[in-house]
């Protein structure tokens, strides 16, 4: 997903959670092995823009342990890669979405089929051989 598609797809993502728990003074709790500057711009704009307070808690190492013994700390949880997602969601540790806005505004690739999380982006991955070291067609996947 181009970058330019961040700041929508997360606002999706975070009307999804306001939404569900909405009161007089809205509040979002995040939790993300992200680098900080990567998310407090786009958090900063969306605060802004919906009046919507978001708590941010970034940790470097240990996404899955600290959503196991912290089961209800964050609303949201945003990681850095695929891995961490497909663990959180074969430990049961992620609540399926209910948003009707996350499903029409987020194309079915981009979102997990039992709606336990969603993706926005993907990174691409080169393979190079040796053209001198490496028979043609040898490599395949």
């Amino acid at each position: 997903m181009p970058a330019n598609r961040l700041l929508p797809v997360i606002a999706l993502m975070l009307g999804s959670v306001v939404a569900a728990g909405a009161g007089a003074e809205p509040t979002v709790r995040v939790l993300s092995d992200r680098t900080p500057a990567h998310l407090e711009g786009l958090f900063e704009h969306y605060e802004k823009t919906r009046g919507v307070h978001i708590e941010a808690v970034f940790v470097d190492e240990g996404l899955i342990p600290r959503l196991q013994s912290r089961p209800t700390e964050a609303d949201l949880a945003i990681t850095k890669t695929a891995d961490l997602l497909a663990e959180a969601k074969q430990q049961n540790l992620l609540r399926p979405f209910e948003s009707q806005t996350i499903v029409t505004g987020i194309a079915p690739e981009y979102r997990d089929a039992d709606k336990a999380f969603v993706t926005i982006s993907y990174r691409p991955r080169a393979v190079f051989a040796s053209r001198e070291r490496v028979e043609p067609g040898s490599v395949s996947t």
